[in-house]
């Protein structure tokens, strides 16, 4: 035998309780207190209602979370998020202690209705996302544009800048051997350089160097194409 059972309570799945399906409303005022305490003795004693199996919350006006949570059974706490409204499983039989607590705020009144009904538990209202938003980058273009000087030599491109907003190398299509470049060290075959082939352009992307542009090429005069945006 599991001696970690507890007492066995009535569960409804979709059928009618003794009672009848009934729901509870509340209307909670928070602007002198931050929590309410009830047993519902009076309710459960009267037969108005045995047992809950929801709480619907309307929090919707609500800058703060709100909790819901049984003192007795489970223990359970439901916290409903600041600015939502839903429906949230309970496994309440009455008479039993529970808390309904958020922050105190003047002129704030939330609705709350205990079921003695299942419903599809769900959660509306706003979603938080976290993310970081990226401006796009706006400013005037610099043309590095040349030919490399001495083939099989790595030459300076574009010179470093700490206000470089981006870059673009280029490798016109009508060139037959690949470009390499990269960042402060020389540029060589590739070894530790970014591969550009012809008719390729490569350009940064959210993370931009602001190191000096290093270029390599197998043959002198071999054109490319290098912008700075600033």
């Amino acid at each position: 035998m599991n001696t970690a059972l507890k007492t066995a309570f009535p569960l409804m799945n979709g059928y009618a309780p003794k009672e009848g399906p009934r729901g509870l409303p509340m209307e909670l005022d928070f602007s002198n207190t931050t929590i309410y305490r009830e047993n519902f003795f009076k309710e459960h004693s009267t037969g108005v209602i045995s047992f809950f199996q929801t709480v619907w919350v309307d929090n919707k006006s609500n800058a703060n979370p709100l909790y819901v949570r049984m003192r007795g059974g489970l223990s359970q706490e439901i916290e409903v998020p600041a600015g939502a409204q839903g429906a949230y499983p309970l496994f309440a039989v009455l008479p039993q202690p529970i808390e309904i607590e958020t922050t105190q705020d003047t002129g704030l009144i939330i609705e709350v209705v205990f079921l003695n009904v299942p419903l599809a538990p769900y959660t509306s209202g706003p979603i938080t996302v976290n993310a970081t938003v990226v401006p796009i980058a706006r400013g005037t273009y610099t043309d590095f544009s040349s030919t490399i000087a001495v083939g099989g030599t790595s030459q300076s491109a574009i010179p470093v800048n700490a206000s470089r907003l981006a870059l673009i190398i280029g490798n016109p299509s009508d060139e037959i051997e690949s470009l390499w470049i990269n960042f402060t060290d020389p540029a060589q075959l590739g070894v530790d350089s970014i591969e550009v082939t012809p008719g390729q352009t490569w350009q940064t992307q959210l993370a931009i160097s602001t190191e000096e542009v290093t270029i390599w090429a197998a043959t002198t005069g071999h054109a490319y194409t290098a912008k700075e945006l600033v």
